[in-house]
């Protein structure tokens, strides 16, 4: 299975070593190259019946205070050319669905004291309201009247 992270996983490992065994469920990390990391069964791994599922922890450098930390469409691979890769179903969306909600505030402080405060739909439809169309033919104008200049 193949997935991005913007977070450098397994800070203490990454990148000057390859990968990572996950000895407990018998998984390797690999980080392939920049963002992108691999996750495939090592030796003793026992496949997992449908419905179920194998949980374990990914440590990762800084912090994520927000569900759109996380990246969409995780696919996998086989080595049987006959076998297609997949997006992995849960994660086939830009909804995030598969990123569990930030309900706790604490879930969005970075570190003891931090006063970050996550925005409002209120407060981001201010922040990214629409320029009026009178103000942006305006600096239409400007920026050619500069350029023409030059």
């Amino acid at each position: 299975m193949y997935f991005y992270s913007m977070f450098l996983l397994f800070p203490g490992v990454f990148p000057g070593f390859h990968h990572n065994d996950l000895d407990t469920v018998n998984f390797r990390i690999t980080m392939v190259q920049g963002d992108l990391y691999s996750l495939a069964p090592m030796a003793g791994f026992q496949p997992i019946s449908p419905g179920k599922s194998v949980e374990f922890n990914i440590s990762a450098s800084l912090w994520s205070v927000a569900r759109t930390d996380f990246m969409p469409r995780w696919y996998v691979t086989s080595d049987d050319v006959k076998i297609k890769p997949r997006i992995v179903k849960c994660t086939a969306s830009e909804d995030l669905d598969f990123v569990q909600p930030f309900e706790d505030v604490l879930q969005r402080k970075r570190w003891k004291g931090d006063q970050y405060e996550p925005f409002t739909p209120e407060v981001s439809m201010e922040k990214l309201r629409f320029i009026p169309e009178n103000v942006v033919g305006n600096i239409e104008l400007q920026l050619r009247t500069e350029m023409l200049r030059n």
